[in-house]
């Protein structure tokens, strides 16, 4: 005896879903397998990460961790000094108004990253939480020493890092 059953419509839509998801992704490597042996086969093609994709973020995040091991760098230095707490920060300095800087005053403060938004290359966002505290940490290359140096510094800044 035996009985049938039927999936409901949410599930063969997810279903469907799915399959044409695993679809692209095929695709997709096949298109990375062409321009690999289209390039040379001793070249390494960068695959960039979906970020919503939670199993090539974490294989993106293990391999940047390998190159640093491999070139001699420490990929999680253990001290760095924080002259203030965010806390203490957003205290003293929430009397500043808009686009005022103070140009000889250097701060540190530490935090992980709970976000990263770009607005152009030379203008980069940071959610930083910390102490059950958030702050809006805005990186621009005018105020930086050298450009190149900017936009290398903050590739390697990730979402969910410690600074």
């Amino acid at each position: 005896m035996f009985c049938l059953v039927s999936i409901s419509k949410n599930e063969q839509k997810r279903l469907e879903k799915q399959k044409r998801q695993e679809q692209e992704r095929k695709e997709k490597e096949e298109k990375l397998a062409v321009e690999k042996a289209a390039k040379g086969g001793d070249q390494k093609v960068e695959k960039l990460a979906d970020p919503s994709d939670p199993q090539e973020y974490y294989n993106m995040r293990v391999r940047m961790i390998e190159e640093k091991r491999a070139s001699g760098g420490n990929p999680f230095p253990h001290k760095f000094h924080v002259s203030t707490s965010l806390g203490e920060f957003i205290e003293k300095y929430s009397s500043l108004k808009n686009e005022e800087i103070l140009e000889n005053v250097t701060v540190s403060i530490a935090g992980r990253i709970y976000s990263k938004r770009e607005a152009g290359a030379n203008l980069i966002f940071y959610d930083v939480q910390g102490e059950g505290t958030r702050l809006q940490v805005m990186a621009n290359a005018r105020m930086h020493k050298m450009a190149e140096e900017f936009k290398v510094l903050h590739g390697k800044v990730k979402r969910g890092d410690i600074m």
